[in-house]
């Protein structure tokens, strides 16, 4: 149900940003093709999309503040221990046993409109708390398997015959961007409608646990350590409807970026210490990024908001994925286990602010 939920969110984002950009790059030529009226407006027949009138402009400078709070979900779950062998054992613990609770976070946005002219540029950043969410499971009869030695198939004493399991997983997510949006001309009574483009950067640190008690050796424990950092341009379009005081604004972008990631792990199995080499890879990534918002305007130089985003990144080292492999390897400080890029991750929640304008 989660990867299904992940995969529509995924193609959604994509849909709904690219056709957004598509649109608003239509509406433009659309516009552009009218005849102007004597009073230099421009109508186009039927092109109007409901009575009312747009949103004031911008006043040159604006800044805003948000607070936000996402809940983080991601593809790849599996399970990290089974309840005997694995061949004819359950599972026991799996990653998706993990909360996942909402972060907080807060977002920082400076934009200018520039004077006469369509366009405006922005700026913003914003990060989250860092997530810290842990599972454990207790067998007091020693039979629970681990990942390590393929659940007990065959089974290995350093590893396996273990009274608990434990996993525990920190990540923290930041993102900041610079846009330039330039204005669609359309009729009166039609929504403000903008194209975007601009520079994203995504950055995700987590980090993930493993720690059992086997029955006849010393606890084990495996670490695995995860960057990712995204750098790409983004291309994308809103609109915006509703009365000078308060309106509807819609907004999708999607980049496409460069991951580079690195991964450290270490493992203590059996009274061995091994600290690997630290793992970088390059990849293309992509991070599409929705965003609905309800926007009421008690004065002239101030706006409070309150909205829902979503934010998705694909190709990306996610430490769950990054921890499992066979004892050999990781007993063997000189291995190099080569690094998974290919989770998916998904944020979303509400967010709630307010902008000032001068």
């Amino acid at each position: 149900m989660l990867t299904h939920f992940q995969f529509n969110i995924r193609h959604l984002v994509m849909i709904l940003a690219l056709g957004l950009a598509f649109w608003t790059s239509t509406a433009r030529n659309k516009a552009v093709a009218c005849d102007p009226e004597p009073c230099g407006s421009c109508f186009c027949g039927n092109w109007s999309f409901w009575d009312g009138s747009e949103p004031e402009p911008l006043d040159p400078w604006y800044v805003s503040a948000d607070g936000i709070a996402l809940q983080r979900t991601f593809r790849g779950a599996g399970p990290v221990a089974t309840m005997g062998l694995g061949s004819t054992g359950t599972f026991a613990l799996n990653r998706s046993d993990m909360v996942e609770p909402f972060s907080a976070g807060t977002r920082l946005l400076v934009g200018h409109t520039f004077d006469d002219s369509p366009y405006q540029i922005e700026a913003s950043y914003y990060w989250l708390s860092t997530l810290d969410t842990s599972a454990q499971t207790i067998d007091p009869t020693g039979n629970l398997f681990s990942p390590f030695s393929n659940f007990g198939v065959p089974s290995d004493n350093r590893v396996d015959f273990n009274t608990s399991v434990a996993i525990h997983e920190t990540s923290r997510l930041e993102s900041g961007e610079i846009d330039l949006k330039g204005k669609v001309a359309l009729p009166a009574g039609s929504p403000t409608m903008m194209l975007l483009f601009g520079l994203r950067h995504v950055g995700i640190r987590e980090e993930f646990d493993y720690t059992s008690q086997p029955t006849k050796n010393i606890p084990v424990i495996i670490r695995a350590h995860t960057n990712n950092n995204l750098w790409g341009p983004q291309i994308g379009g809103l609109f915006e409807y509703g009365r000078p005081t308060a309106w509807f604004r819609f907004e999708g972008k999607v980049a496409l970026c460069n991951n580079a990631a690195d991964r450290d792990l270490e493992a203590h199995i059996g009274g061995v210490d091994a600290f690997h080499p630290r793992a970088s890879q390059t990849n293309t990534a992509m991070v599409g990024d929705l965003l609905a918002t309800i926007l009421w305007r008690p004065t002239p130089h101030l706006t409070a908001k309150l909205g829902y985003q979503a934010l998705w990144c694909d190709q990306l080292a996610l430490a769950a994925r990054n921890f499992s492999s066979d004892v050999g390897t990781l007993t063997n400080a000189a291995a190099e286990p080569p690094i998974n890029q290919r989770g998916t991750v998904v944020y979303h929640g509400p967010f709630a602010g307010l902008q000032l304008n001068w």
